[in-house]
């Protein structure tokens, strides 16, 4: 069958891709092979559920466009900054320690927030009999695309989501460099708070988001802590493979929660997720084929943007398809299908060679500058928008989604956040030799005064 060449291609090009990159586990083409291969894997699950029967035109498409990126990344491995000189990231690193009352002020508003937008999920909903019923109601009111909160609620809830990623930056960078976990814990409240809010909207978006965030985070961190040398961290593999399964059994139990009324299996779900969008671009190539569909330029690859400057209505989401067995397949296509529809096979590769390479340049910037300075708060942003990519094996969303004013509108929210939360502090060249591994808010800070770990 197709779809175990498709498996075999695509371990080929992970391992070609991994052994380019110097075994750089995080890179972005070893990022997007792998996803597509996952896929492809959890696929042969639904061979007998879904019929999933793959053509040769859909094993062009995975290949052809899994290359394009790979080339495009692999362009950027050659010419792209690089941090040679990793100076001891002990002496440099920043322990992150906003004032109390600017913490709990942050973790207030996050919570009137979620009370807000709670309060009109029920009011949308009409009923509060089970969480299911409501989130179900809420999220059929919604799918076209209406808007169901106020506008107030959602410019707090813009505001929301930033407090709670550079909560979770300064989380990841004081856990990493000081190992104290408890003293650090209070930050990620505002993340949590998030994704209960979330879970009220129907939606396990900002859930895979965080996670996704969390992890590119911890890889950097990691990495940065042992002077990128350890390009390949089995320990730290091991760590994100079990985190994945426990992810996605998360995943699968919280469906109910959000409305879902789907009762299969926990594995039959889950492959349904990870690995149907696979036999739905099938589905798709076999319906319209490899030529543009699209009587708009960037219907589809541009939707956000459209949308913000008021030239396209309505919702964002594609068509639903049955599988050859009749079950509802679902709607989400890899990232592939959009480029196909909007400007076809040609222009489909040229745009995954274009986010490739920009995407593999951003990387290997992030990581000079980490090498330079470990606790840059521009992680923050590279994190964050590299989310779309981390989940292109399952659908579009780094054109469609991201860019858009909106997307702006958070890059200046986290300048903001990070601003006021942070204060101003010392720059590491600023640091007297008796300063340590972490000061903020302007004032200096000694390793032992302030508990970090420098052993």
């Amino acid at each position: 069958m197709v779809i175990y060449w498709l498996i075999l291609a695509l371990a080929l090009l992970f391992i070609t891709n991994y052994f380019a990159t110097g075994g750089d586990f995080w890179a972005p083409q070893n990022v997007f092979t792998l996803g597509f291969l996952v896929a492809t894997l959890f696929c042969t699950y639904l061979i007998d559920y879904f019929g999933v029967n793959l053509t040769w035109t859909t094993f062009l498409v995975v290949v052809s466009g899994v290359i394009a990126f790979s080339l495009g990344g692999g362009f950027a491995f050659l010419v792209g900054e690089r941090e040679e000189n990793v100076v001891d990231y002990r002496q440099r690193c920043r322990e992150y320690r906003p004032n109390n009352l600017i913490t709990f002020a942050c973790i207030a508003f996050c919570a009137v927030t979620a009370l807000l937008f709670i309060r009109n999920v029920i009011a949308v909903s009409g009923v509060f009999t089970t969480l299911t019923d409501v989130t179900y109601v809420y999220r059929s009111e919604g799918y076209d695309g209406t808007q169901l909160q106020p506008f107030y609620v959602n410019q707090m809830v813009k505001v929301f989501k930033a407090i709670a990623y550079v909560y979770l930056f300064y989380f990841v960078n004081n856990v990493m460099y000081t190992r104290r976990l408890r003293e650090n814990v209070l930050f990620l409240t505002p993340a949590a708070l998030l994704i209960v809010m979330s879970i009220f909207g129907a939606s396990r978006t900002e859930l895979i988001t965080s996670f996704i965030y969390l992890i590119t985070l911890v890889f950097f961190t990691y990495g940065r802590a042992h002077g990128f040398r350890m390009q390949a961290s089995w320990k730290l593999i091991k760590y994100l493979v079990v985190s994945v399964i426990v992810f996605l059994l998360v995943f699968s139990g919280m469906r109910s929660l959000v409305g879902r009324l789907n009762t299969a299996d926990p594995m039959t779900y889950i492959s349904s997720y990870t690995g149907g969008s696979i036999e739905l671009l099938d589905l798709y190539v076999r319906d319209d084929g490899l030529e543009a569909k699209s009587d708009v330029f960037g219907e589809e690859t541009f939707f956000a943007l459209g949308s913000d400057l008021g030239l396209v209505d309505g919702s964002a989401h594609k068509e639903f398809r049955f599988s050859a067995t009749g079950i509802l397949a679902g709607n989400v296509y890899t990232c592939f299908r959009t480029y196909l529809h909007d400007f076809g096979l040609l222009g489909m590769l040229v745009i995954e060679y274009m986010l490739g390479l920009f995407f593999t340049w951003w990387y290997l910037r992030t990581k000079a500058r980490l090498g330079r300075d470990p606790s840059d708060h521009r992680l923050i942003y590279f994190a964050y928008f590299y989310v779309p990519i981390v989940k292109s094996f399952v659908q579009e969303e780094t054109l469609s989604m991201y860019f858009c004013l909106n997307s702006l509108v958070m890059v200046l929210l986290f300048w903001l956040v990070y601003g006021w939360c942070t204060g101003s502090p010392r720059s590491p060249q600023h640091r007297t030799a008796g300063d340590g591994a972490g000061a903020t808010s302007g004032r200096p800070s000694h390793p032992r005064a302030r508990g970090v770990r420098v052993e």
